[in-house]
């Protein structure tokens, strides 16, 4: 009798681990997708749940979609998740997705095909170029400083395909170079040009963001 009841026991408890999600799978049965992401954030508060998540590189909005879910729990009807995207600012969400308690999805920086498209157009530039950088505050940018005779120049194209050039004054502080745009001659912010290449972005407060070379 002893034996049966362990046995018993033993198919109780087979039956269930086979109910349990596989390694790949989420608390809600949802397959992971195969993209490449790591969760930095998941925190619950009050009846919210808030995660913040870290993507390897932009995707679509299918791809996002597939994300969300296989990420959301049941329970926790209202929940909001934030993506960046790794290598860009954290100063705002690449994009989001929000239960409450359908499904919102929205990409707010640039997407796939607008990133490649400032990829692109940077590589046709055959101007005499001082320096070429990729900047993703929110929304993205490519910008070029480069000289056309006795002038130095900012160029700054953005993921909606609009254009923006500007002059910029050349100015010597403490033994460094400062740029400073004609439009923001009263506002305090100029550009600086650091030892590694990238290029500082400076106003009263400090160094607010440092734009990567774009190579």
């Amino acid at each position: 009798m002893k034996l049966l009841a362990i046995a018993a026991l033993a198919l109780v408890l087979a039956g269930c681990g086979g109910d349990s999600p596989g390694k790949n799978e989420s608390k809600n049965g949802s397959e992971r997708p195969a993209i490449e992401f790591e969760i930095t954030k998941d925190e619950v508060e009050r009846r919210k749940r808030s995660v913040e998540v870290l993507l390897a590189e932009r995707i679509n909005k299918a791809q996002l979609t597939n994300v969300a879910k296989y990420l959301f729990e049941g329970g926790h009807d209202n929940t909001f998740m934030g993506y960046y995207i790794e290598g860009d600012s954290d100063y705002s969400y690449w994009a989001t997705t929000h239960y409450n308690p359908e499904l919102n999805v929205r990409i707010l920086g640039s997407t796939i095909e607008q990133h490649n498209a400032l990829q692109d157009s940077a590589a046709d530039d055959n101007r005499d170029v001082v320096g070429e950088w990729s900047a993703s505050r929110g929304i993205e940018s490519h910008i070029t400083i480069y000289t056309e005779g006795s002038e130095i120049r900012m160029s700054q194209r953005f993921q909606d395909g609009s254009d923006l050039d500007s002059l910029l004054y050349e100015s010597v502080v403490n033994g460094e170079t400062r740029y400073t745009a004609d439009y923001a001659k009263d506002m305090g912010e100029y550009y600086v040009i650091g030892d590694d290449g990238r290029l500082q972005m400076w106003s009263d407060n400090g160094n607010y963001y440092t734009a990567p070379i774009d190579d």
